[in-house]
């Protein structure tokens, strides 16, 4: 049996992120409105499908994969929410997310005082 061909074929398999992709455009209403009873479950169904994805894939395979989402037209619909943008642009541990998450939350976070 030729199991690079199978690799390869989970590779290239893109069927996760067109389903995604179609069941999130069936979820907006408009282009400010979305069925939230729509929108959490294809969420939920993409998450569960990239790890999976992740946890039986190598490393090779996973950056192969990762490439396929970054060239989808899922990646555009996904960025249009502005948190997932944001984490997209701004990685962890950057300065900016702290206030990022004041400004979403509305909240400051716990921690010793600066001195004024």
């Amino acid at each position: 049996m030729n199991y690079s061909h199978l690799a390869l074929e989970k590779v290239f398999d893109d069927a996760p992120l067109n389903t995604a992709y179609q069941s999130l455009m069936k979820a907006r209403l408009s282009e400010t409105e979305v069925s939230d009873d729509l929108l959490h479950p294809a969420m939920d169904k993409l998450l569960e499908d990239l790890h999976a994805r992740r946890a039986t894939s190598s490393a090779q395979e996973w950056k192969s994969f990762v490439n396929i989402c970054m060239h989808h037209p899922l990646k555009a619909l996904l960025h249009q929410d502005p948190f997932t943008h944001r984490a997209f642009a701004k990685p962890r541990g950057t300065p900016a997310m702290r206030s990022y998450w004041t400004l979403s939350t509305g909240m400051r976070r716990a921690g010793p005082s600066r001195p004024a």
